[in-house]
């Protein structure tokens, strides 16, 4: 199984990170195929509703910034993992960047987005209603829109410092299980 993990957390040693290597770790020793993109160390533009991606054939959009790339390694993909800390009961706006570009993959398919699993794992400094409208969304765009798999939602909430972690060992080794179920699945 080709995996992609998308990263929008800016801090290096950060709660985002965290998660992310807790997950990694459970998939270890797995026979998968996995690509780690750090959104934000890669020019993302918001989309600008240009319509080009209706004639493009080459490429998704006439934008010369990384979404391309990303597009491609997300299409290449079998499962997408999105790794977000929540702002404003949201994924971070280098996310959103992204996903608001999704609209040229539906262009390129006539709106008939390819099969695809996804996972999300997600941090916030509130509580677990954070989460609601992320949620809410999900299911929305990337289930009943885009018909692809949710496989996993794992949120961490009360998040506020990198020390918080402490106490989030049973989080830690859940989102580890994630990646070991994920392991086990493919094997």
């Amino acid at each position: 199984m080709r995996i992609l993990v998308l990263v929008s957390g800016e801090k290096n040693k950060g709660n985002t990170k965290r998660i992310v290597d807790a997950f990694l770790c459970g998939l270890k020793k797995g026979n998968h195929d996995i690509k780690c993109i750090n959104l934000c160390e890669v020019q993302i533009n918001p989309c600008k509703d240009c319509n080009a991606c209706v004639y493009l054939k080459d490429k998704f959009c006439v934008q010369e910034d990384g979404l391309n790339e990303i597009l491609d390694e997300i299409m290449q993909s079998d499962c997408i993992v999105f790794a977000s800390p929540i702002y404003f009961s949201f994924f971070s706006g280098t996310m959103k960047l992204l996903i608001d570009r999704f609209h040229a993959i539906g262009k390129k398919y006539n709106y008939d987005y390819p099969k695809k699993k996804f996972i999300v794992l997600a941090t916030a400094a509130g509580d677990g209603s954070s989460f609601n409208l992320l949620k809410t969304f999900i299911n929305e765009i990337f289930i009943e829109h885009m018909k692809w798999e949710e496989l996993a939602f794992y949120g961490v909430s009360n998040c506020k410092f990198n020390d918080d972690f402490i106490s989030k060992e049973n989080d830690l080794m859940a989102i580890e299980e994630i990646g070991e179920k994920l392991r086990r699945k493919d094997e």
